[in-house]
């Protein structure tokens, strides 16, 4: 490919700021790399471990009055001379486009202090001390990532998924401290797209700590969305002992203990009236009928009555509204003749500001 053709293939803005840095410096690894030549423009190369430039060859003087042995030689040398001379001229012609590709990619602001260096080398270590790794682009990178890593994808999945490896990618390549929270962030983002998927990886990777690749990851996602289909993909409510956060294992272990409560809610249903334990929740041992939470026609004016009692028995009743029948009548048929006015405290709970 010549140095044209190469250029218009990796042609893209002119590197003007840090944000463009990346980019732009994987389009000129890629061309120096074309040209066999990376190792010597490679700025993270320290001067110990990079290799050294190849000088021009010298080409051997002809031995005009020398025997045959010394000409034989000679014609050896010659040859030597052509090949080192072949891998010199590739070697120039490489460096010398790369340093065009520099000078041609690179905003008008930043040719001055370009010229004032020689090689691409020279160059690329500078352009990359300035852009590269500096605090404003990293905490730039750092704010993209915070509010792209555990966003929902939005349009075309395959598009969101090499975006957010990408960005994952920077984030890594900066060393931030964000780049060790990429699973889960991860996890986050996707875990409406693919319920499924999402609740077999968290308990994986969360709750038992398996060390898994982020692209890995990323790609078994990405197969089990092509295997599914998008059609598949409908919002459906997540089982009630799924997790609904990243963000430790509390409200994980919330979602446990709600689903355990829920649980004994619905096993009580089976239990007969009598013997269930009071719905105020202050103890086991009295009925609801001798209750002064539940009871208002005998409860004592120096009884303190607990908004949160009466709450709590108000929505234990209103999830069965049988036992709550069952109460009020058992109460009725212990009450007074003369006590008319007789109601459920819970029937009041209305007129109770919480």
């Amino acid at each position: 490919m010549e140095l044209t053709s190469m250029l218009s293939a990796t042609k893209g803005d002119k590197l003007k700021d840090s944000s463009q840095w990346r980019a732009w410096h994987k389009r000129m690894k890629a061309f120096a790399i074309y040209r066999d030549i990376w190792d010597l423009c490679n700025p993270d190369a320290d001067k110990a471990s990079r290799p050294k430039v190849l000088r021009e060859p010298r080409q051997p003087e002809y031995p005009l009055d020398s025997d045959s042995e010394a000409k034989k030689e000679w014609r050896d040398l010659l040859e030597v001379y052509k090949i080192d001379t072949n891998r010199y001229e590739r070697q120039r012609k490489g460096l010398n486009e790369v340093n065009e590709f520099i000078i041609t990619y690179v905003d008008s602001s930043l040719r001055d202090p370009i010229f004032a260096l020689e090689t691409p080398y020279e160059r690329l270590v500078y352009l990359q001390t300035r852009f590269a790794r500096s605090e404003s682009y990293k905490e730039e990178v750092r704010m993209q990532w915070r509010a792209f890593s555990t966003q929902k994808p939005t349009g075309d999945i395959e598009k969101w998924l090499a975006s957010w490896a990408e960005l994952r990618e920077q984030v890594a390549e900066l060393q931030l401290h964000e780049a060790r929270s990429a699973n889960h962030d991860f996890l986050q983002a996707v875990k409406e797209v693919l319920p499924i998927w999402w609740q077999a990886k968290y308990q994986e990777i969360v709750m038992n700590g398996a060390s898994y690749d982020t692209l890995n990851l990323i790609e078994s996602f990405r197969a089990t969305y092509r295997e599914i289909g998008q059609s598949d993909l409908s919002p459906s409510p997540l089982p009630r002992g799924s997790f609904s956060t990243l963000k430790g294992h509390q409200e994980a272990e919330n979602s446990f203990q709600q689903a355990d409560q829920d649980q004994e809610a619905e096993n009580s249903f089976q239990v007969p009236f009598e013997e269930r334990p009071c719905p105020c929740g202050r103890g086991k041992h009295h009925d609801p009928v001798n209750c002064f939470v539940i009871n208002e026609a005998i409860r004592p004016n120096w009884f303190r009555l607990h908004k949160e009692n009466l709450q709590r028995a108000e929505n234990a009743l209103s999830a069965d509204p049988a036992w709550r029948k069952w109460i009020h009548e058992a109460i009725e048929e212990t009450a007074e003749p003369s006590a008319n006015a007789v109601q459920l405290a819970y029937s009041m709970s209305s007129s109770i500001s919480f």
